[in-house]
């Protein structure tokens, strides 16, 4: 198909282009060019083809987009460099999502509501950073049909523009917005659930009044797909459905019926900080089992008591990253129980295997004593940090022995003497790379030699002293540490 090009004088601030009519192209500043999207700057592939529209502009769109079939539009000429209006008018009979990109970057996905009919165009906006000059914006849908494209412009914005704060938008940290009069900073990446409205005048938890705009807040593209609105809960005796509060790329909160959704107010932040320490932390070497998805973190009220978690790795909970609690009186920030469980997420999957075979060791809260406290260190929770230090430290435990002290004599020593948090960094990979597995799980649990030699191989000294201290050893303990020095020899001190 040759490249057919015409010159057009008209006012407007922008450049349009048909997507697929053979006529019009919409207005230009003077002297700028249109061009016709079966020229060389509108391109159709993969099956998406040229339709009939009688509403759309010249009478055509350009149909059958998704599935592998493509549009890219080059020429679309921004007056500056900057945030800009995306304009796309559409349609579609009904509701439908396209990945749309900008200039070769990631694409963002965006809906399309439903047309009064499948001829009749309707507009839709996306924010996007243009280039002075030529613009190429592609769409595609590699799920599904995207909607029948008819033309697309692109409007600069002002210097200095503020965007309204909206509860539909998708926020980053350091967007600053307008609301009644007043700048707000976000603090955090947010989306907002269905029916979730937190003004940020009332949520200084997500929102720091002042600041200064600089142009409208421009589209987030997500890192991972959007978490659905609701959730039908399918393990254990839970069968109800929990409906999304809010999420980032870090996050995605879940509240049943009767919990209040501004208890997310507080959540929000927290484990967002607390889960990316976590990732960055432990997520090592390439370990996409803890990096690749958010944490879902699921909350019920007053049933439902106590809490568990579950991994990419199963396919109990859809394959996701889950702390899932039950409790009372959320809006009240309760940090300890919801770091717990994810501390089980983290120890079965941070060696980069399916599985905690120090478990019956440990037991349920034995490591958590040292994950979340070392948390709070991290996070710069002084209070929190002292509060749950003092009470651990008197902690005494039945096993593997009477008056056991699992957090003074083993725990608090490792993470003071031994690189904090790296101390059990390195206990997980070493458990990754020597210990036996069948598959992406670990075969079997360690014995109590094991485990002192694969932690002596990590802190990188004896621990028997230390052991000894905080769980006795008798004599079968020593035979099982001697056999373990022999069948992973790879484990050094």
């Amino acid at each position: 198909m040759g490249l057919r090009r015409k010159q057009f004088i008209a006012g407007a601030a922008a450049l349009v282009v048909a997507a697929a009519g053979l006529s019009a192209v919409y207005a230009a500043n003077a002297g700028t060019a249109g061009y016709e999207a079966e020229g060389s700057n509108g391109t159709l592939a993969g099956g998406a083809r040229v339709i009939p529209c009688a509403g759309c502009e010249g009478g055509k769109a350009a149909g059958w987009i998704g599935k592998g079939g493509t549009l890219t539009l080059g020429g679309l000429t921004s007056s500056t460099a900057g945030p800009a209006t995306l304009t796309i008018a559409y349609a579609s009979a009904q509701p439908r999502t396209a990945a749309v990109s900008v200039n070769g970057a990631t694409a963002s996905t965006l809906s399309f509501t439903a047309t009064s009919n499948w001829v009749t165009p309707a507009k839709t906006t996306l924010r996007i950073t243009a280039k002075a000059g030529p613009n190429t914006v592609s769409f595609a849908n590699p799920a599904g049909y995207a909607p029948d494209i008819d033309k697309v412009w692109i409007d600069p914005l002002a210097a200095g523009a503020c965007s309204d704060w909206s509860a539909a938008t998708t926020y980053a940290a350091g967007d600053v917005i307008s609301y009644q009069g007043k700048t707000y900073t976000a603090l955090f990446g947010l989306t907002a659930g269905k029916g979730v409205t937190w003004t940020p005048d009332t949520s200084p938890q997500l929102w720091k009044a002042g600041g200064t705009c600089t142009g409208l807040v421009p589209a987030h593209p997500p890192k991972f797909a959007a978490p659905e609105a609701t959730w039908q809960e399918h393990w254990f005796e839970h069968n109800g459905t929990v409906n999304l509060i809010a999420y980032n790329d870090t996050v995605a909160i879940y509240f049943d019926a009767d919990v209040k959704p501004d208890a997310a107010k507080w959540m929000l932040p927290y484990l967002t900080n607390m889960w990316s320490y976590a990732q960055k932390t432990y997520g090592v070497a390439g370990n996409t089992k803890l990096t690749a998805g958010r944490l879902f973190s699921i909350h019920h009220e007053n049933k439902l008591f106590g809490g568990h978690p579950s991994t990419m790795y199963d396919a109990s909970h859809d394959f996701r990253n889950v702390s899932d609690v039950g409790g009372r009186n959320w809006t009240t920030p309760q940090y300890e129980v919801v770091t717990h469980e994810t501390g089980h997420v983290v120890e079965s999957t941070a060696s980069g295997k399916h599985g905690s075979p120090a478990f019956p060791l440990w037991q349920d809260s034995k490591w958590m004593e040292f994950y979340i406290y070392d948390a709070y260190v991290a996070l710069g929770m002084t209070a929190e940090a002292k509060a749950f230090y003092d009470k651990n430290i008197t902690k005494s435990d039945s096993f593997p022995a009477a008056n056991t002290h699992w957090f003074r004599d083993w725990f608090y020593p490792l993470w003071r003497d031994h690189g904090h948090a790296q101390v059990m960094v390195k206990y997980f990979q070493l458990l990754g790379s020597n210990f036996p597995t069948r598959g992406e799980n670990f075969s079997r649990n360690l014995n109590w030699g094991e485990f002192v030699h694969f932690m002596s191989g990590a802190a990188g000294v004896d621990l028997r002293a230390q052991a000894t201290t905080a769980f006795g050893w008798p004599a079968s303990y020593e035979a099982q540490f001697q056999q373990a020095r022999k069948d992973f020899p790879n484990v050094k001190y």
